[in-house]
C-alpha cells in the first residue's frame, strides 16, 4: 500500500500535508516513535506516527534521525495534534525534504493509539485482497477427514510455498517435518511460545497445542514469507487443522475400541465367526489373519498410567511388530483400565511367541513396571472371549498375588484355569495334609521353609543350585533341609514321588491356595 493510497480511504478526518516530497512512497508497516530506541526498532519502510512533544524531545538530531529514517526507506511521518495549534519545527521540514520523506500533521486524532488501529486495519485488508492464500481450508478438512495423521497435515503445508513445519506429538514421541532445520528446532528450540520471530530473512514461531486442555503437539513454522499478517493466518488455520486432527483420530480410536471389545468380552453375537472379523477388520485398515495371538500388559503403577502413555503403548506396538515380523496393520490394541490388550497375527508356534515376548519384555528396562502374559494362540473367532476372560484373570491373580512377576506364560494361564474349576474345598484339604507341619513351623519360627523346599525340588534336588536361587548360604539351605526332614519330609527317598508335595508347594507358594 501506498501513503497516497491511504489518505485517499479518507481514514482521516483532517490532514495537513507538511512537505513537498510525492507521496507514492510504500508502506509495509507501523512505527510508534515516542521514547523507543528507533535505531533498534525500526523496520524498514514502515510509517512513523508521532507526536509533537516527542519530536520536540529529538529536536537536536532531527537531521540524523531523518537520515537514519531515509536509509530505511520509511514511507512518511505522520504527527499527532491533539491541541491543533502546534506548529512543525522548521528543521523538521527542511530535513524531510532533503530526504524525501512525507511529514503529514493529522488535526483532531485522539490518541496515537486510534491512528495505529486504523493504518493496522487498512494493512491488513489490502494484503488480504491481494494475497493469493495457498492453503484451502475446505480442502484441507477433507483430507483430514479422510485421512487423520501428521504425515497429511504436514504434506498440505509442504504445498504452501516459502513455508515449512514441523510437529512433534507428545502422545507417541514422533516428529514429522518438512526439513531438517525444522526436526532440530523441534528437539532444541530456544523460540519463545506464541511469538513471531525473525531470524536473517526468514520469520520463525513456535508453539504448543492443546485440546481439551491437553497438550497434544508442539509445532514449529518457518517462513520466507515478508508479512506477518499472513504468516499469523497461516499460523491460526494450521492450529485448527492439528487439533481436527487429533480430534478425528480420537473419534476413529473410540470406534475402533468399541468394534474390538465388541468380540473380545463378547458384549454382542454379530461377530461368531473368523470371517465376520476379517471383514469388519478392513473398515479399520485391520489386515486381520488366524491364528490370532492375544498379549496383556498390565501396569503396577497407576490405574490410568498405561492406557494415557502414549509414548509407552507406540514403542510397545513398534516393538511387536519388530519382533513378530508382522505389519503395522496385522496388530491392535485396547485400552482399559490398567491395561492394553493387544491381538496381532501369529504365524508362530506359542513357544516361538513366548520367547518373543520374552525379547520385548528384556529389550528395555522401561518395561520393568509391566506385567506381561501371552495366551496360546487362538485359530477359531468363537474362542476370542474366552481366552480374554481367561488371560484378564490370571494376570489379575498374579498382579495382586505376585508383585515382583512380570511375565504369564501361555502354560499358566491354562494351569490357573484347571485350577480353578477343581473343587477347592478338597484341594484345600489335600494340601493341609501335605503341607500343615511345614507352615506351622514357618509361622511360629519365621523360616521360609516353604520356598526352601519348592527351590530345592525345582533344583532337581542339587543343593549348591538351590542355595544360589536362594540367595542363602549354602550351610544356611543346609540347616533349613535338617528342620524339614525332621518335620517328616523325607526329601532323600528317590522312591517317593514329589508331584503332589510340588503342586501343594507351588499352589501355596503363589497364593492359589490358603490353608
Amino acid at each position: 500500500m501506498h501513503l497516497q493510497e491511504l489518505l485517499n480511504r479518507h481514514i482521516f478526518e483532517s490532514y495537513e500535508v507538511i512537505t513537498k516530497t510525492d507521496l507514492d512512497t510504500d508502506i509495509r508497516k507501523v512505527f510508534i516513535l515516542q521514547t523507543a530506541d528507533y535505531r533498534r526498532y525500526l523496520s524498514p519502510k514502515s510509517i512513523v506516527l508521532t507526536t509533537f512533544d516527542t519530536i520536540h524531545q529529538h529536536i537536536t538530531e532531527i537531521d540524523e534521525m531523518l537520515l537514519f529514517m531515509a536509509e530505511k526507506k520509511t514511507a512518511g511521518i505522520l504527527m499527532v495534534d491533539t491541541s491543533g495549534n502546534s506548529q512543525v519545527p522548521k528543521n523538521l521540514a527542511i530535513s524531510a525534504n532533503r530526504y524525501h520523506i512525507p511529514v503529514i500533521l493529522l488535526h483532531n486524532e485522539a490518541n496515537l493509539s486510534n491512528a495505529v488501529t486504523t493504518i493496522y486495519n487498512e494493512l491488513q485488508a489490502d494484503d488480504y485482497r491481494k494475497h493469493n492464500f495457498h492453503l484451502s481450508f475446505t480442502e484441507a478438512m477433507e483430507e483430514i477427514q479422510k485421512n487423520p495423521s501428521p504425515e497429511v497435515l504436514t504434506a498440505i503445508v509442504r504445498r504452501i510455498p516459502g513455508y515449512d513445519i514441523g510437529f512433534y506429538e507428545y502422545s507417541s514421541g514422533e516428529f514429522f517435518y518438512t526439513a531438517m532445520e525444522i526436526r532440530r528446532e523441534l528437539a532444541d528450540t530456544e523460540l519463545l511460545p506464541g511469538e513471531l520471530t525473525l531470524r536473517g530473512s526468514s520469520f520463525w514461531y513456535m508453539d504448543d497445542i492443546s485440546f481439551n486442555d491437553r497438550m497434544i503437539c508442539r509445532m514449529v513454522l518457518r517462513s520466507r514469507d515478508e508479512n506477518r499478517n499472513t504468516i499469523m493466518t497461516y499460523i491460526e488455520v494450521i492450529k485448527i487443522l492439528i487439533q481436527q486432527v487429533h480430534q478425528r483420530k480420537t473419534d476413529l480410536a473410540m470406534h475402533l475400541d468399541q468394534y474390538l471389545m465388541n468380540f473380545v468380552v463378547n458384549f454382542t453375537s454379530s461377530y461368531s465367526t473368523n470371517q465376520d472379523i476379517i471383514e469388519e477388520g478392513k473398515i479399520y485398515k485391520w489386515q486381520i489373519e488366524f491364528p490370532m495371538l492375544m498379549i496383556l500388559v498390565t501396569s503396577r503403577s497407576t490405574t490410568k498410567d498405561l492406557p494415557n502413555n502414549g509414548i509407552i503403548v507406540n514403542q510397545l506396538k513398534t516393538d511387536i511388530i519388530r519382533e513378530y515380523g508382522i505389519e503395522f496393520n496385522e496388530v491392535k490394541y485396547i485400552s482399559f483400565q490398567n491395561k492394553i490388550t493387544f491381538l496381532l497375527n501369529s504365524k508362530y508356534n506359542e513357544h516361538i511367541s513366548t520367547r518373543k515376548l520374552r525379547n520385548i519384555m528384556e529389550s528395555d528396562t522401561v518395561y520393568d513396571d509391566y506385567l506381561f502374559a501371552v495366551a496360546k494362540p487362538i485359530d477359531d473367532a468363537a474362542q476370542l472371549p474366552i481366552v480374554y476372560r481367561q488371560i484378564t484373570e490370571a494376570s489379575n491373580y498374579i498382579y495382586v498375588n505376585n508383585p515382583s512377576a512380570h511375565y504369564i506364560p501361555p502354560d499358566f494361564i491354562d494351569f490357573y484355569r484347571i485350577i480353578k474349576s477343581m473343587n477347592k474345598n478338597d484341594l484345600t484339604s489335600l494340601m493341609n495334609d501335605l503341607l500343615a507341619p511345614l507352615v506351622e513351623f514357618e509361622r511360629s519360627h519365621n523360616v521360609p521353609l516353604i520356598k526352601t523346599l519348592l527351590v530345592y525340588i525345582q533344583s532337581h534336588f542339587n543343593i549348591k543350585q538351590a542355595s544360589k536361587d536362594l540367595y542363602i548360604h549354602y550351610n544356611t539351605l543346609k540347616y533349613r533341609l535338617g528342620v524339614i526332614k525332621n518335620l517328616g519330609y523325607d526329601i532323600s527317598d528317590t522312591t517317593y514321588t514329589f508331584l503332589p508335595l510340588y503342586m501343594s508347594l507351588y499352589l501355596y507358594d503363589i497364593g492359589l491356595v490358603q490353608i
